[in-house]
């Protein structure tokens, strides 16, 4: 009978080295089989491969990729007239004194945004020196600063 591995560095030496054996077997077979057994091997792994593929590319990802969670996108040609911006709290956070920044020039202050809530936009919403922004601005960029952390978007 075999010696038990002893803690985990035992536990994993022994799992690999099981995933070694079991390697070795499939190698072994698969060199033992016909040109025909090895073609149609070939074409079901090929197709595991493109399927898995199409799926990784199909899936979105988990969420945003920015420290505070958030997600933006530009509304264009909405019902309002002109874009609009909506800016989502994808965080598990309360957004406190939140500001938006169109264009390094163009601000808009909201006290809170709960997580998963979002805030709609439009680029006459936002002013500097109490201004309001021209209707039709077609902004380029939007930073999104909190008490919690900022991030930047390219608007396209």
């Amino acid at each position: 009978m075999a010696e038990r591995p002893q803690g985990v560095p035992g536990l994993v030496e022994g799992a690999l080295d099981q995933g070694r054996r079991a390697a070795t077997g499939l190698i072994d077979g698969f060199r033992r089989a016909g040109r025909w057994q090895r073609l149609r091997l070939g074409l079901v792994g090929g197709w595991l491969l493109a399927s898995f593929l199409a799926l990784w590319i199909a899936c979105p990802s988990s969420g945003p990729g920015n420290s505070i969670g958030a997600d933006v996108h530009v509304l264009k040609d909405s019902l309002l007239g002109g874009q609009q911006i909506l800016v989502r709290n994808e965080s598990d956070e309360v957004w406190t004194d939140l500001v938006l920044t169109l264009d390094r020039t163009w601000r808009n202050e909201q006290r809170t945004l709960r997580p998963h809530e979002q805030v709609v936009l439009s680029p006459a919403q936002f002013e500097r020196s109490g201004e309001p922004a021209p209707r039709d601005l077609r902004p380029r960029r939007l930073d999104v600063a909190c008490k919690q952390g900022s991030a930047r978007f390219d608007l396209r």
